[in-house]
C-alpha cells in the first residue's frame, strides 16, 4: 500500500517514489506540454490502482477502497474550487 502526501510523493514501505521523478519543478499551477495516460480500475488483490503512463515512465499506485474515496472527495472539491475560478475553461459555464 502507498501512503500519498497528495503532492506528488508517494511512500511504499521505506521507499519514496515522486511522481515528478527527473522533471524539472512542477507544481499545480505550472503548465506542461507533457502527456500521460491515466487508468483507474480494481485490482484482482481489491485495490483501487491509479496508473499514469508516458514518455518513459509507468506509475502504478495502489490505495485501498477507504483511501480511494477520500481522493475522489478531494477530486470533487477541487473541481468545484476550479469551476468557481475566474478566466479560463474552468469558470466559463
Amino acid at each position: 500500500m502507498l501512503d500519498s502526501d497528495r503532492a506528488g510523493t508517494y511512500r511504499k514501505g521505506q521507499e519514496t517514489i515522486s511522481a515528478n521523478a527527473g522533471a524539472r519543478a512542477m507544481g499545480i499551477n505550472s503548465e506542461s506540454d507533457t502527456g500521460a495516460s491515466l487508468q483507474i480500475g480494481p485490482t484482482t488483490l481489491g485495490m483501487v490502482r491509479i496508473y499514469i503512463a508516458g514518455d518513459g515512465v509507468d506509475i502504478p499506485l495502489d490505495f485501498d477502497p477507504d483511501e480511494a474515496d477520500e481522493i475522489a472527495e478531494e477530486l470533487r472539491i477541487a473541481a468545484k474550487a476550479a469551476r468557481g475560478q475566474k478566466g479560463g475553461k474552468a469558470g466559463k459555464q
